[in-house]
């Protein structure tokens, strides 16, 4: 995967959002790069956190829950050949604007950043990594948008708890499937 050094420094320039507490947390963001829009994951750890995650690879999925309503939930896992290190779970609201220019942004690219901040310093990335999606993931993503259409936006508490409980039943079988895995041929984080 070819990487854009421009954008990954700015990308390692970005702060800790005031709005966001010092604390372990994931969240997306879409971040402006001139006319260039990228889509990115934030993620906040202790320092030691972070230094175990150069070693790790990543898995990633990303499910729907068609019902009660349309909302993608994106699975990221870090792990060593002996352990899981840490998941990162993240709901996208397709109702809403900026959840839905996240979506499309990740569909259209087929990549999006992971930013890293310590929780000791957070004033600015500790470190970026570029993530590829697969186009049967992206295909499905511009599949949701189309069909994420025209829902109605009483039922969005109901999904995540509905997803929530997937991401729970799910996380059993990706460990396993994470332990079957040849993790010499898989690329580093």
């Amino acid at each position: 995967m070819k990487t854009d050094n421009k954008i990954d420094r700015f990308c390692q320039q970005q702060s800790w959002p005031e709005d966001k507490p010092i604390a372990n947390i994931v969240f997306p963001r879409v971040l402006q790069y001139g006319r260039i829009t990228i889509p990115t994951l934030w993620a906040m750890l202790p320092e030691a956190d972070l230094e175990n995650l150069r070693t790790c690879r990543l898995y990633q999925k990303i499910t729907l829950l068609d019902s009660p309503r349309a909302i993608p939930l994106w699975m990221i896992a870090f792990y060593t050949r002996e352990r899981t290190h840490k998941w990162f779970p993240c709901y996208l609201n397709l109702e809403t604007p900026v959840w839905r220019d996240m979506v499309k942004q990740l569909e259209k690219r087929g990549m999006y950043r992971i930013l890293f901040f310590a929780r000791e310093h957070s004033e600015q990335c500790d470190r970026v990594r570029m993530t590829a999606i697969t186009p049967s993931q992206c295909q499905r993503l511009k599949e949701w948008i189309n069909a994420s259409q025209g829902i109605k936006s009483s039922t969005t508490r109901s999904s995540q708890k509905l997803l929530l409980r997937e991401f729970r039943q799910l996380k059993p079988q990706i460990m396993a499937k994470l332990g079957g895995l040849d993790f010499d041929t898989l690329l580093a984080v």
